[in-house]
C-alpha cells in the first residue's frame, strides 16, 4: 500500500478504528463456530462467482510491501492459487473497445479492489478490476473455462482521471460499466471525508466510444459498492460513509432516489441467486464529528430489489478473529465472505 499514498491513508485509517485482531495473528486456520476458512489468499475486499463453474474470482488489494493480485478459490476444494500477475497469464490487447489504454498495468504494483464479471459466450467470460497499483484504472480481463482452470487474459484498461479514488465496478445489460468515486484525493482531508456526512463522490459511466460520463445527482457519503438492475432501470449504492443503501432511477428524466438506513457501513453489494441482493459491511457507529468508526463484527443483509426491505442472514460477533468483512456472495447454499484486510476468506451455510 505504501506504493499507492491513496490506498495507504484509507487502509491505515480503517486500521486504526479496529483494534480486533486480524485473522493472520490468531495463526490458525481452524473454524470458528460454523464459521470455516479458506486460509492464503490476502485481502479479498470483493469477489464473483464464475457462473456454472465451482471458481470464485477474489479479489486482493495491496498489503504493506506487497503487490495485489487476482486469486481463484475452489468453492468445492475449498483451494486456491493466483490467477494474476501469473507465467500463465496472456497479454492480448483489444484495441478497438480500449484504443484509449497504454498497456498493461504493472505487475509489481498491481493492487485488485472492486470486480465485476459477466458472460461472453459459451465458456467465456470478462472480468474488471479496479486497480490502484501504480495507476488508478479499470483493468479489463478475458477468462477462459473450457479448459477447465480458467484461463486469464489482459485484454485492455480504462485510466481514471486524476483527483478520482475508484471502489467498486458493475457491468451495464448491453454495453460498457459504472464505477463508484470514493473520494476525492485532491481532499487534503482524505477518506476522513467520507465520514463527515457530506457527498464525496458518486457514479461514473464508461462507454466505448463516449468514455467516461458523470451520473449527475448519484453523490454520497463513500461511494462504495454498486450493483445494477438486470433491466438497466436501477443503480444500488452502498454509502459507507453514510451508513445507507441508496437506489437511483438510471436513465433521462428526474432522478428517483429511495434511502435505506443502516446501522453498520455497508460495503459492496452483490445480486444473490433468487434476485435479491446481498449487502455486507462492518459494524461500527459514526460519530456526530464524523470521525472514523470503530470497527467491530459484521453485518450480511439480504435486501429486496424492489421494497428494500431488509433481513439479517449473517453477522459476526466484535471479539471475533475474523474482521473487516466487505463483501459476501452465495454459492449454492453457501455464504462466502471476503475481507478488506487479513489472509484468509470465510463460509459458512446459509441458514
Amino acid at each position: 500500500m505504501k506504493r499507492y499514498l491513496a490506498l495507504g491513508a484509507f487502509v491505515a485509517l480503517l486500521a486504526m478504528g479496529n483494534s480486533a485482531p486480524r485473522a493472520a495473528e490468531n495463526g490458525t486456520c481452524a473454524p470458528e463456530g460454523t464459521l470455516h476458512f479458506v486460509c492464503g489468499p490476502t485481502a479479498v475486499e470483493d469477489m464473483q462467482l464464475i457462473p456454472g463453474t465451482n471458481w470464485i474470482v477474489g479479489s486482493g488489494m495491496s498489503e504493506g510491501n506487497e503487490p495485489g493480485k487476482l486469486h481463484l478459490i475452489d468453492a468445492k476444494t475449498k483451494s486456491w492459487s493466483v490467477l494474476y500477475p501469473s507465467p500463465d497469464a496472456q497479454t492480448v490487447p483489444d484495441k478497438t473497445d480500449f484504443f484509449k489504454c497504454p498497456g498493461p498495468a504493472d505487475p509489481d504494483k498491481f493492487g485488485a479492489h472492486g470486480i465485476a464479471l459477466k458472460q461472453t459466450g459459451p465458456n467465456k467470460f470478462e472480468l474488471l478490476s479496479v486497480n490502484h497499483g501504480g495507476r488508478e484504472s479499470i483493468e479489463v480481463f478475458d477468462l477462459d473455462t473450457s479448459g477447465g482452470k480458467p484461463a486469464i487474459t489482459w485484454i485492455g484498461c480504462v485510466i481514471i482521471p486524476p483527483g478520482t479514488f475508484v471502489n467498486s465496478v458493475a457491468f451495464l445489460p448491453k454495453e460498457g460499466f459504472v464505477y463508484t468515486k470514493f473520494y476525492d484525493t485532491n481532499d487534503k482531508s482524505g477518506i476522513a471525508s467520507v465520514f463527515e456526512g457530506h457527498p464525496t463522490g458518486g457514479l461514473y459511466e464508461w462507454h466505448t466510444q463516449v468514455g467516461i460520463t458523470e451520473v449527475p445527482d448519484t453523490s454520497v457519503a463513500g461511494a462504495n459498492g454498486v450493483a445494477v438492475s438486470k433491466d438497466g432501470k436501477w443503480y444500488y449504492v452502498d454509502a459507507w460513509g453514510g451508513q445507507k443503501v441508496v437506489r437511483f432511477s438510471r436513465g433521462i428524466g428526474t432522478r428517483q432516489k429511495k434511502v435505506v438506513d443502516l446501522d453498520f457501513s455497508p460495503d459492496n453489494i452483490r445480486w444473490a441467486p433468487d434476485g435479491t441482493l446481498l449487502v455486507a459491511g462492518q459494524n461500527g457507529k459514526v460519530t456526530a464529528k464524523g470521525s472514523i468508526p470503530n470497527f467491530k463484527g459484521w453485518t450480511v443483509l439480504k435486501m429486496d430489489p424492489e421494497t428494500l426491505k431488509t433481513t439479517k442472514v449473517a453477522s459476526g460477533a466484535p471479539d471475533s478473529i475474523f474482521q473487516g468483512v466487505s463483501n459476501a456472495i452465495q454459492v449454492g447454499d453457501t455464504l462466502w465472505l471476503g475481507v478488506y484486510r487479513g489472509d484468509r476468506v470465510g463460509y459458512e451455510k446459509l441458514q
